[in-house]
């Protein structure tokens, strides 16, 4: 992974994994409920355009974020 303006050490590498591995567990119990209430309140067209923004609000919000934020601040 190449994040501009974060450099990966051994400082701030077992905080990175730790968020990481938070994000996967959050996504995985998250993004099904999530989908699933935009079944119930969605439909058609409507519902893969919902379903296309979370799914991009959990990719890069999700993930890329937070750990920039842990890198920038352990790092």
């Amino acid at each position: 992974m190449n994040f501009p303006g974060l450099s990966f050490n051994n400082r701030n590498w077992g905080k990175i994994l730790k968020a990481g591995r938070i994000w996967a567990v959050a996504v995985m119990l998250g993004y099904p409920v999530v989908s699933y209430v935009e079944t119930l309140i969605f439909a058609g067209v409507l519902r893969d355009i919902v379903d296309l923004f979370c799914a991009l609000l959990f990719t890069l919000g999700g993930f890329f974020i937070p750990i920039y934020v842990v890198g920038r601040k352990y790092g």
